[in-house]
């Protein structure tokens, strides 16, 4: 789908890629927040190369939020980002916290995991 021209689409199809985005953005928010706790949990990460690495993904990561949002914006809908997670995780929210992981490995695991549900959500969206 062409993000660039929603003029040529039904105010129906606005509306279902606008909801669409919007399940995309809350499971980026819950992403973008597992980046950031391992960002500034030192125990979670071995070295200061691993350190920089995460601080590229939870900068790209941010920019993908907002630029998810401007699109939401763009169709007509008011983006969830930023509210409570817990009063939309029962709908649309497929990406896991990490707010009880404690180990190196099972975090690197859930964020390989969760890249790739984004990407599997992301795909569904526009292919």
């Amino acid at each position: 789908m062409d993000l660039t021209n929603f003029e040529k689409t039904s105010p129906e199809q606005r509306e279902e890629l606008a909801e669409k985005l919007d399940d995309l953005l809350k499971n980026y928010e819950v992403y973008h927040n597992n980046i950031r706790k391992i960002h500034w949990d030192k125990k979670l990460y071995p070295d200061l190369d691993f350190s920089q690495k995460v601080e590229f993904l939870h900068k790209v990561s941010s920019g993908t939020q907002d630029d998810i949002a401007e699109q939401v914006l763009q169709l007509g809908k008011t983006p969830s980002v930023g509210e409570q997670i817990p009063s939309y995780l029962p709908s649309k929210v497929y990406v896991r916290g990490l707010m009880e992981v404690e180990d190196f490995d099972e975090a690197i695991q859930t964020l390989i995991f969760t890249s790739k549900q984004l990407l599997e959500e992301v795909k569904d969206i526009f292919y």
